[in-house]
């Protein structure tokens, strides 16, 4: 599938798969001995290291991209979700989407509580950057 691409898009393709296969082979033996039966299923863990992988991949183009706007987050939001949709058979992605839909927002506030997030900055109104999380400039509480 990469070996159509031109010569910038291979080697991040090789650079993302490498990155692949060194998260799995530091999370592997972790996962694999985890004490949550669900977390020991190869299908689990390779969803983690997707995850962790992405996560990357995800933090280096926000920070390449910012500041932005919430409205960026959530148009880039949509967009991704409808790619990993996409990745299903045709016939599943009426169930996905609608799977998606009822889980997204309760789950992003359990992994947000856990303290699982991409650490960025974003534009506010104002036009200043600002951490996603963290402390609060003492120009915006005022």
């Amino acid at each position: 599938m990469s070996r159509n691409l031109p010569k910038p898009q291979r080697d991040l393709v090789k650079a993302v798969k490498t990155e692949y296969r060194r998260v799995q082979a530091d999370l592997g033996p972790r996962l694999s001995s985890h004490p949550h039966p669900a977390m020991r299923d190869p299908q689990q863990q390779a969803l983690q290291v997707a995850q962790n992988t992405l996560r990357t991949c995800m933090e280096a183009t926000l920070q390449s991209m910012g500041p932005y706007s919430p409205e960026t987050c959530a148009s880039l939001a949509i967009r991704l979700a409808s790619y990993a949709i996409s990745a299903a058979a045709l016939e599943d992605q009426d169930f996905l989407l609608a799977h998606v839909l009822r889980h997204l927002g309760p789950e992003h506030m359990r992994r947000v509580d856990q303290g699982i997030s991409i650490q960025t900055e974003w534009q506010m109104k104002d036009g200043e950057a600002r951490p996603n999380f963290g402390p609060i400039s003492p120009r915006a509480s005022q």
